[in-house]
């Protein structure tokens, strides 16, 4: 696929392949490299296609899905957006939380929508 990518792509992906092969860079690093290489280069639709299965493999060809680069905490990350359809057929993006507040207004909304919360831990009172 990234035969005929732009110079600068092949050379990044090029360099990529050969940090993880002299293990300069652990696998689980992969991520954050094409990251960085996705921030310093305009992509093409079918290369962005393909580097972001290249970080997400579990992604089915028919999902769409896009990575994101984000700094919270200033921390540089790469995100998951993914976009399906609900139940009158109207898209939305799904991405996990990027810090603690979110987390706590995605909570308050389930317990304002009176769905069941739980941490997944049990509780004494519950162990009983």
């Amino acid at each position: 696929m990234f035969r005929e990518a732009d110079q600068a792509l092949a050379e990044g992906l090029e360099d990529i392949i050969r940090r993880l092969r002299q293990r300069q860079m652990l696998p689980g690093e992969l991520s954050a490299a094409v990251t960085d290489l996705r921030a310093h280069l305009t992509l093409a639709p079918a290369d962005n296609y393909f580097l972001t299965r290249l970080s997400f493999p579990y992604l089915r060809p028919e999902d769409e899905a896009e990575l994101v680069a984000s700094a919270p905490g200033g921390v540089r990350q790469s995100d998951m957006v993914v976009t399906t359809m609900d139940a009158d057929g109207d898209p939305f993006q799904i991405r996990h939380a990027l810090s603690p507040r979110e987390v706590g207004r995605l909570h308050r909304m389930f317990l304002a929508a009176s769905f069941p919360c739980s941490s997944g831990r049990s509780t004494a009172s519950s162990s009983r």
